[in-house]
């Protein structure tokens, strides 16, 4: 407490000296935190969703090469589980959506092949929802998930395995 006296009137005047916020003050505090908060969430998601169609191209190439290789040492595609073991793929297996249905479990990647022409084609969904393939050394992506590239008919293959 502080005292003085007014020289108008010669009585004394005290002060007291505040501590602490005062509600407004916090409320304000509060509200800028969580204003940072929500923009700190909003790129912290939008750099994962972007990480994860990362992987996923980056596992399409990895894998689609694998495949070549075994197709020109074997002269064939891989059509059993022990042939694709063989190839030793390792996928980002965070990274997808389980947006394939087969024999009633959920699959997030598809393999379809064709054993005459030794064609194949990799469709894998991310967890955002897009959709990419890889198909004769080319890789594209395909936006939202969109149902007619879900199936190896429509990529024109006649055979295919889900996995993962």
């Amino acid at each position: 407490m502080v005292k003085w006296y007014d020289s108008g009137y010669m009585k004394q005047v005290e002060l007291q000296c505040r501590k602490g916020f005062t509600i407004v003050e916090l409320v304000i505090v509060i509200a800028v935190i969580g204003v940072l908060a929500a923009l700190t969430m909003v790129a912290y998601t939008s750099a994962q969703r972007n990480s994860n169609d990362a992987a996923i191209r980056a596992d399409l190439k990895t894998i689609g090469g694998q495949i070549q290789t075994f197709i020109a040492s074997e002269l064939r595609v891989p059509t059993s589980s022990a042939d694709l073991t063989s190839i030793r793929m390792k996928p980002t297996k965070n990274s997808y959506g389980a947006h394939y249905v087969a024999g009633g479990l959920n699959y997030n990647f598809l393999y379809c092949y064709n054993a005459t022409t030794l064609d194949f084609t990799l469709v894998a969904a991310s967890k955002t929802g897009n959709v990419y393939k890889y198909s004769d050394g080319t890789r594209e992506g395909t936006g939202p998930l969109v149902t007619y590239l879900t199936t190896c008919s429509n990529n024109g293959m006649s055979t295919s395995t889900a996995m993962w």
